[in-house]
């Protein structure tokens, strides 16, 4: 960014710092003596991994210090600079002091330096430039050059030819403050940047501005569709990061992370950070290979998918929503939530969106259209951006048909097996291996929603009191190894009447141990029967 600009949009530093003091305005003598005396000095502003956190490198912004201990800071100077004609010595004093600084710091960090477009376009000052990069030892494809978007260049081939050598040499170049100029897309085509500089004026606004946001995200999009990484400058609060890190932007820098330092701040930060590895977390898609990606996925998905705006027009609908709705794509997209659903249901759909828009609990529900036959399931949810601003609803709409057909069939087969059990003597139980009962079906005169616990206790307290006793010394008194059980007794039916019932069980194994599988028949019948003959013999 230009340092004018930088200091211009100045706010407090994190943490209780405060910007560099500002001594005034520099003239060219005093700029000259402060370079042979070695007042102006590089600071360095961190630039980290929004993802991990880990450290990318160094943006070196020059500074001069008074005698008085005062700093100027780069607006008081650098146009001084330029019209002196001292930019290129001042340019090439600076690296070759933040490189021999920063040469016996520890790390694969980069250092970025702002250059004039002049340099590149001089090709005397460009291997000026590399000479007293080597000089410094400061590895070559540690150095990232930053060119100022809204700077003009006058000789663009020249200039082009100068980034191309540097470039070969393994020095990365990035495009600054992008988003302020006027010929954006057209510099970054030509020069092939390897990072984008997001502006900061974007990114302090990005809480209160939507549009800051909007932009923001393209140039994100653009650089990851163009193979750029993506930093942001000026980063103040945690908002912005959570911004910028769902977004995908690559690195950031500002007071949220520390103020720029000189060397010795710098080493002293760096020697306490915890370093951070790299991660791979974040969408490696582009956002051109998003676009087609989520298409393909829109319109094959087998549900209705649409997406309603605050304007209650259809912003996107897939293929089947279209389906279900018995209209082409073009009928649709773009069309209101009035024109496009049936009359009849117009008024009630309406409302549920509005409701959407207001309420992000979503809303499920089965919806008919009038004159068809099928019945949809339909869910929308409230879709919100990074600071909470409403963008519209999400539909889906699921057709139901066939499941509420088949749960039909499915009730009144239960039910005509219901009816048929009340019919059948017969109930089915389980008990634990110790004889203690953990099942027994319901009887179809029963209320079936009682509690299966309730169920049990019931079936114990119709038995007839003394049958109780006897079977229970009967079970008592089986073998230890008896895999079978037979008995009879007397119980009060769910009709009140006294029956008598048959219990038979065999112990098996299965996953849980041992149980055993039995059931309680109605023997009534056979037991009058047999009284009856035992009263005639």
């Amino acid at each position: 960014m230009s340092e004018k600009r930088r200091v211009a949009a100045s706010a407090p530093a994190k943490g209780g710092e405060t910007p560099e003091a500002d001594g005034g305005n520099l003239s060219a003598q005093a700029l000259q003596h402060a370079l042979r005396t070695g007042a102006i000095v590089p600071f360095f502003q961190p630039i980290v991994s929004v993802q991990s956190g880990a450290l990318k490198g160094f943006e070196v912004l020059a500074r001069c210090r008074l005698s008085d201990t005062r700093i100027v800071l780069p607006d008081r100077f650098i146009p001084v600079a330029r019209d002196a004609g001292l930019l290129p010595e001042l340019t090439l004093h600076m690296v070759a002091t933040a490189c021999r600084a920063a040469h016996a710091w520890s790390g694969g960090f980069y250092l970025a330096f702002n250059m004039p477009p002049t340099l590149f376009q001089d090709a005397v000052l460009v291997e000026q430039l590399i000479a007293t990069l080597e000089d410094t030892g400061f590895p070559l494809r540690r150095i990232r050059i930053e060119m100022t978007e809204v700077e003009v260049v006058e000789d663009e081939h020249a200039a082009e030819l100068g980034i191309a050598q540097l470039r070969r040499l393994g020095i990365g170049t990035l495009l600054d403050d992008f988003g302020t100029g006027y010929s954006s897309l057209i510099r970054l085509h030509r020069f092939e940047f390897d990072k984008i500089k997001i502006d900061g004026s974007f990114i302090r606004s990005l809480e209160r501005d939507e549009t800051s946001r909007k932009i923001v995200s393209a140039i994100v999009g653009l650089g990851k569709s163009l193979g750029a990484r993506t930093i942001a400058e000026c980063v103040e609060t945690a908002f912005q990061l959570q911004f910028l890190a769902s977004i995908g932007c690559d690195a950031y820098q500002g007071w949220y992370l520390a103020a720029a330092m000189d060397a010795d701040g710098a080493a002293q930060w760096l020697a306490a950070r915890e370093p951070a590895a790299e991660s791979r977390t974040g969408s490696l898609l582009t956002p051109y290979q998003q676009q087609y990606q989520l298409e393909i996925l829109y319109e094959r998905s087998p549900v209705g998918l649409a997406f309603i705006d605050t304007q209650l027009c259809f912003a996107a609908v897939n293929h089947r929503f279209c389906q279900m709705l018995g209209l082409p794509q073009g009928r649709v997209i773009g069309r209101s939530v009035h024109d496009v659903v049936p009359p009849q249901v117009a008024h009630e759909a309406q409302s549920l969106i509005l409701r959407g828009l207001s309420d992000a609990g979503g809303d499920l529900r089965e919806l008919s259209l009038p004159g068809r036959p099928e019945t949809f399931l339909m869910n929308h949810e409230r879709v919100l951006d990074a600071a909470g601003v409403v963008l519209g609803v999400s539909v889906v709409c699921i057709d139901i048909t066939e499941s509420k057909r088949y749960q039909a069939a499915l009730d009144a087969r239960e039910a005509h097996d219901l009816g048929a059990s009340a019919m059948s003597p017969t109930l089915f139980w389980v008990a634990e291996e110790s004889g203690v009962l953990s099942y027994i079906s319901p009887h179809a005169r029963e209320d079936e929603l009682i509690p299966l616990a309730a169920r049990i206790d019931r079936w114990y307290a119709r038995m007839d009191p003394q049958d109780r006793v006897r079977v229970r010394r009967e079970w008592d008194q089986r073998t230890p190894d008896a895999t079978e059980f037979h008995t009879r007794f007397r119980i009060r039916w769910a009709d009140g009447q006294w029956r008598w019932v048959d219990s038979r069980a065999r112990l098996q194994a299965d996953g849980q141990g041992c149980r055993w599988y039995g059931s309680f028949t109605d023997i009534s019948r056979e037991v009058a029967l047999e009284q009856q003959l035992a009263g005639q013999s």
